[in-house]
């Protein structure tokens, strides 16, 4: 499971990634570091909607002529910024104007919750870390698998990360999500479901 932290630093702060490759040179196995620098995930969401934008000002607005493609990234930015607005308020705190800071806020509120209300601020976080990694295609867009949704049957509304063993259904009544805990599930679920398709053909 990922830390609560850890999350909404990834969320709000540019991240660095880290992947470990080796190469041989002659008799020698050599091991270095693959480093890049990714900005936080708000400002990819940010970028996505209006490339001239932050989320560090706040929600952008969307420009008439974007692509259908990236409604997604504004759906996504909108939910996180009214989701964390309303955590922040319910948590005692004063909401404050950008997206980025009511995260930060959510996080930094987190440490004077009961162990209950600590619980189910994780899974808030993991969400909005879920669904931003999906949505915002940073390296290769999603897989949209022409399946249904496990949870509300909706067809190809499902996007997939397969290496991050990340997935979010994008449509707007469910929105859920699986993380590498039960990203299993899902895979199940579109095996089975495409298994059946097979055996009806």
């Amino acid at each position: 499971m990922t830390d609560l932290h850890s999350m909404v630093r990834e969320l709000t702060d540019k991240h660095v990634n880290r992947e470990r490759y080796d190469t041989q040179r002659g008799r020698m196995r050599v091991y270095q570091d693959h480093v890049t620098t990714n900005p936080a995930l708000l400002d990819q969401l940010a970028e996505a909607v209006q490339p001239s934008s932050s989320a560090e000002a706040g929600l952008p607005r969307p420009a008439a002529s974007k692509p259908a493609a990236r409604i997604d990234a504004i759906d996504t930015l909108v939910r996180i910024d009214h989701q964390a607005f309303e955590l922040v308020r319910r948590l005692g705190g004063e909401p404050r104007n950008s997206t980025k800071d009511l995260v930060r806020q959510v996080g930094a509120l987190s440490a004077s919750t009961d162990h209950g209300m600590t619980d189910s601020i994780h899974r808030t976080v993991t969400r909005w870390w879920i669904w931003s990694r999906v949505v915002t295609g940073w390296d290769l867009p999603a897989w949209q698998p022409a399946n249904t949704c496990p949870l509300c049957g909706t067809r190809g509304s499902l996007r997939v990360r397969v290496v991050e063993k990340i997935a979010s259904c994008i449509e707007d009544h469910c929105r859920e999500t699986w993380g590498p805990d039960t990203i299993g599930l899902l895979a199940d679920h579109i095996r089975r479901e495409n298994g059946e398709q097979q055996e009806a053909s």
